[in-house]
């Protein structure tokens, strides 16, 4: 076994090796990253410092800055160094061809090994990136001194640190193929009308002399600036040229309305990007998927009570209706998993509603969660009584029947009409009387405590009951004993609770 295979096995199995190369990589590609964020903001400065030197050298030769120039050639080398080598892993792939060796009972070959590694390295060293990162560090040696020229791409390298700029430039490859067929028409339009404005003025008009002369006229024509350097003089050539600017005002407004429509879908997905980034700040935070009237109460009532919550819809226009209306809201496929992901499924979110208009749509977005998360808490409505089993089966803890709730809530009115409107101040008026649940915690004055030490009724407090797990003890006697994570319903006083709390 060679000295670069040892090496192999021994980075492979080296767990700190690949704990600092994940380190490594979410600091200079993890877009959700504080720190990325932070090494962002002094890349883009020092970039904008080596431009001001550039400028100031070009006028004033002196070494007085060389330190500086010198400190910032060092970062931006390493950080080139540094992403040329988290792309991929070498030396998975000298494993990778010691096992095949190994399996074929030959020679492993070093060659191409090193073919390989530099085929996939390349993959990222010809991305426009860096490329453009390249050339901002080349000019800097004495030997290449030539290319100094190219110092002015360090401009470029605020692309990769300004994510809407960059986003921006996405533009260009959405719509690649619009463009290319366009840039091929208006090739074509001033080859022709190039090579008949030569054949009309070349023997009359001292101004053009060459094609060369007739391409410039065509180019500055089509594009309606007009210098008046070189004009037609005969008919024909004024013909040439009315048609030329009547199709300069068509491709621009072709070309303005491709780059329009796409910047308008990047600003979208902009906004997007940056709501999200605001919802993976949120903690314990609750998706309400679906935009009606019971999702933006629920939303301001749990705003209110200092919970953090995101209303989630299917509809663009119904995400900017909300934020309009000072509304945590995102809008994207609810079946779609890397739009969950991207919203803290996995991450922030404790718990989820479901309030669609459709049934189905709940159970489809309570599969899709219960998928990619198995503890998270999940909450639907339904139409009808007979679909409570469904949800249960496809993972939903709490199923609420509306329709159920509201004939409760009637037949209480009727029959006991003094009740309900007891029941309806203290839960729905903004009165001082309100109903709350309070979990025990460990360490506090609540822990195993009997009932009869804690003295609710001096505090002006009714105890209802006592919920311990799954088990519900309706007004417990004075010797019950609380536990950790007991959960007490009480009726009391708004400052009494507080206190208690």
């Amino acid at each position: 076994m060679c000295g670069i295979v040892k090496l192999a096995l021994l980075l492979e199995g080296s767990q700190k090796y690949h704990q600092f190369k994940a380190v490594v990589t979410t600091l200079l590609t993890d877009q959700n990253s504080t720190l990325k964020r932070a090494i962002d903001y002094v890349m883009i400065f020092l970039v904008i410092v080596s431009i001001l030197l550039l400028v100031y050298n070009s006028t004033n030769q002196s070494e007085r800055f060389q330190y500086l120039e010198d400190l910032i050639l060092t970062v931006f080398i390493s950080e080139y160094i540094l992403r040329v080598w988290i792309y991929g892993d070498i030396h998975k792939i000298v494993i990778q061809h010691y096992k095949m060796s190994q399996f074929l009972q030959r020679k492993i070959s070093l060659l191409t090994i090193a073919r390989d590694s530099f085929k996939m390295k390349w993959e990222y060293m010809s991305t426009p990136l860096a490329v453009i990162d390249l050339l901002a560090i080349l000019p800097d040696f004495r030997a290449l001194r030539f290319l100094r020229i190219f110092l002015v791409f360090r401009l470029f390298k605020l692309f990769r640190y300004t994510k809407s700029i960059n986003k921006f430039l996405t533009v260009l490859d959405d719509k690649k193929f619009e463009l290319f067929a366009l840039f091929i028409l208006f090739g074509f339009v001033i080859l022709l009308s190039s090579v008949a404005m030569y054949i009309f003025e070349v023997k009359d008009n001292s101004n053009i002399e060459t094609i060369f002369d007739s391409i410039y006229w065509s180019y500055v024509t089509i594009a309606s600036l007009g210098y008046g350097d070189i004009s037609p003089i005969s008919s024909e050539g004024r013909v040439v040229t009315l048609f030329l600017i009547l199709s300069g005002i068509a491709f621009i407004s072709f070309a303005t309305s491709i780059i329009t429509s796409a910047f308008n879908e990047k600003i979208i997905e902009i906004k997007q990007d940056k709501l999200k980034n605001r919802i993976d700040r949120l903690e314990d935070n609750t998706l309400i998927f679906g935009y009606s009237s019971i999702a933006i109460k629920l939303y301001r009532q749990l705003i209110d009570s200092g919970h953090s919550a995101t209303v989630v819809c299917e509809k663009l226009e119904e995400s900017e209706e909300a934020l309009r209306d000072k509304i945590m809201a995102i809008h994207g496929d609810f079946g779609d998993s890397h739009f969950l992901l991207s919203i803290g499924i996995q991450k922030n979110t404790s718990r989820v509603v479901c309030l669609t208009d459709s049934e189905s749509k709940n159970l489809n977005i309570a599969l899709s969660i219960r998928t990619l998360n198995r503890d998270i808490e999940i909450v639907s409505i339904i139409e009808n009584e007979k679909s409570r089993r469904k949800f249960n089966l496809a993972g939903v803890d709490r199923v609420l029947y509306p329709y159920s709730i509201f004939s409760r809530m009637v037949m209480t009115y009727i029959k006991y009409p003094n009740v309900f409107k007891s029941m309806e101040a203290i839960v729905f008026a903004d009165s001082n009387i309100l109903v709350e649940e309070v979990v025990v915690k460990k360490g506090e004055f609540l822990h195993n405590r009997l009932i009869g030490e804690v003295e609710f009724r001096r505090f002006k407090m009714i105890l209802f009951g006592v919920l311990r797990g799954d088990e519900f003890f309706f007004k417990p006697d004075r010797l019950f004993k609380l536990r950790e994570n007991d959960t007490l319903i009480i009726f009391g006083d708004r400052v009494s609770l507080k206190y208690l709390r």
